[in-house]
């Protein structure tokens, strides 16, 4: 008996996956969540001032959409009053009640501001308030709230706002937080990291020497590049835009991090859609191509449509530096089981029977010891013809640690017949801490070639993985296996759909492998 007797089709069809390739691994960011909000209403005895001398709201207007500043605006939200600076909008005809509602913007991300303090005047300075930033012509329906406080657009969990607490390095204080003076270099705690404090204290002597007031923090940005922030909580953060990889992720400010506090942000990482971050620092906010499998063709045999086939669409450059240095496949092959090129057993179909389609997308790579392809397919053979079944009359090594069988069962031969691969080469998005795929295997050998040394098998090797846990030495980079480490096969636990001469199972029919033998009726 000859090894290529059986036939497999193992597909795999998912939303996005970092399968079978060279990897890195980083962090995955959280979303904001938002609540409803109720209108801006002014408290009892607002001051009132004379349209002639100032206009404001209640006073006529000319043009529609005009906005004029409210010194402070307070607004009831989830049953507190909060606090800030405001607008009243020009419309019909007269300037309506002053809101610190900012205006929605596309470009914009949601930026958590925490929960609000009860006090007896929301617009004290030493209660906890939410200033808002209005500004735009759009529609006011930024300042959202729920049970974990405000959120309006802004980075996610960042504000530009008054912060206090945090740290930086071993300052008494953090560098964005006025305050008692700072050492020169407390800082910098990483080696080669610049010290901001020590610039602005070069500037200024008085912030090492006095205190570190509000003049100190303002000269952050103009001395270092630092922009401050306060987190959900109101700690603060100082985010760097100079030649210093200060997040540890890989990236400056000057190289493609437009957030240089947070290392889910930067040029290397997948910009998750719907979360309102520019995650990969492109200057657009959620765009990453989750969809580019449209119209790939049955037959193809470019190895990079089979990557899009499996809804990876991004490609990337090896050796590439700074913001070019984006995640994405940097190279793609078909090949035998020992790495050899190869263009034969392999398909992009729309779906796979009846019951196996894409997980995401409209299309899903198959692969297969036979032609992988379906009934009523051009070049479909049946994969249960025995005899008279498809033989690619290819031989080749196995990869390295393999064949190996299931417990108890023969063990193989030291060839590889009709076998097939896709080797996918890929830099992992840095906000990456894990990937998943999807995956059918079919075979034609149960129940009559179960435990011999004729069985095909899947197997799916990550290799050059950072990742933790480690993969255990024995799976020998296979991270597709059963509880006992055994590869895919029939001779596993998850070959549950046995085949039928009727088709009565779902999953098989329309396959090929639904129990209709080349020799029997």
């Amino acid at each position: 008996m000859r090894q290529r007797r059986t036939r497999l089709w193992p597909f795999v069809g998912l939303a996005w996956v970092l399968a079978v390739a060279a990897c890195e691994n980083g962090g995955t960011p959280d979303l904001d969540a938002a609540g409803p909000f109720a209108p801006d209403t002014g408290p009892p005895g607002a001051v009132v001032v004379s349209c002639d001398e100032k206009p404001g709201p209640g006073c006529p207007c000319n043009e529609e959409g005009d906005r004029i500043s409210c010194e402070r605006a307070y607004t009831e939200i989830a049953g507190r009053t909060v606090c800030g600076p405001g607008e009243a909008v020009c419309e019909d005809g007269v300037y309506q009640d002053c809101t610190i509602n900012r205006a929605a913007d596309s470009s914009w991300q949601q930026k958590s501001l925490g929960g609000p303090t009860d006090c007896n005047d929301a617009c004290d300075p030493q209660c906890v308030t939410f200033p808002d930033e209005p500004g735009t012509d759009l529609a006011n329906d930024g300042l959202v709230a729920d049970e974990n406080g405000l959120t309006l657009p802004g980075e996610q969990g960042l504000a530009e706002s008054p912060c206090s607490g945090g740290t930086s390095g071993t300052c008494s204080h953090a560098i964005c937080e006025t305050g008692a003076a700072l050492v020169a270099g407390c800082d910098a705690t990483q080696p080669g990291e610049p010290s901001c404090v020590s610039a602005v204290c070069a500037a200024r002597p008085s912030c090492c020497a006095g205190s570190w007031s509000s003049h100190c923090t303002d000269l952050l940005a103009s001395e270092c590049g630092v922009t401050c922030y306060a987190d959900e909580v109101g700690s603060c953060f100082a985010c760097y835009e100079d030649a210093f990889d200060h997040d540890g992720d890989g990236y400056t400010g000057l190289d493609g991090d437009c957030l240089d506090c947070d290392p889910t942000v930067n040029a290397g990482a997948f910009d998750f859609v719907g979360n309102g971050i520019d995650d990969d620092c492109d200057g657009a906010v959620d765009n990453e191509v989750v969809r580019c499998d449209d119209g790939l063709a049955l037959s193809s045999s470019n190895p990079w449509d089979y990557a899009k086939a499996i809804d990876l669409c991004r490609t990337a450059t090896a050796g590439a530096t700074g913001s070019a240095r984006t995640w994405g496949v940097i190279d793609a092959d078909l090949t035998l089981a020992s790495g050899t090129p190869h263009s034969r057993g392999h398909a992009i179909q729309s779906s796979f029977g009846a019951a196996n389609t894409p997980r995401a997308g409209s299309r899903l790579a198959a692969l297969s010891t036979g032609a992988a392809r379906t009934p009523g397919q051009s070049g479909y053979i049946n994969p249960s013809g025995q005899f008279a079944s498809y033989n690619a009359g290819t031989v080749s090594n196995y990869p390295s640690g393999f064949p190996k069988n299931a417990s108890g069962c023969p063990s193989f031969g030291t060839l590889a017949f009709d076998s097939v691969a896709l080797e996918l080469k890929i830099r992992v998005p840095t906000n990456a801490k894990s990937f998943s795929y999807n995956f059918n295997f079919f075979s034609t050998e149960y129940p009559e070639w179960v435990c011999t040394a004729y069985n095909d098998h899947f197997v799916a090797l990550l290799t050059n993985s950072t990742a933790t846990p480690v993969n255990p030495p024995e799976n020998d980079d296979n991270v597709s296996f059963d509880s006992n480490g055994d590869p895919v096969s029939v001779n596993i636990a998850f070959f549950v759909e046995p085949g039928c001469k009727t088709c009565s199972s779902n999953v098989l029919a329309g396959t090929g492998f639904d129990g209709q033998c080349w020799n029997q009726s």
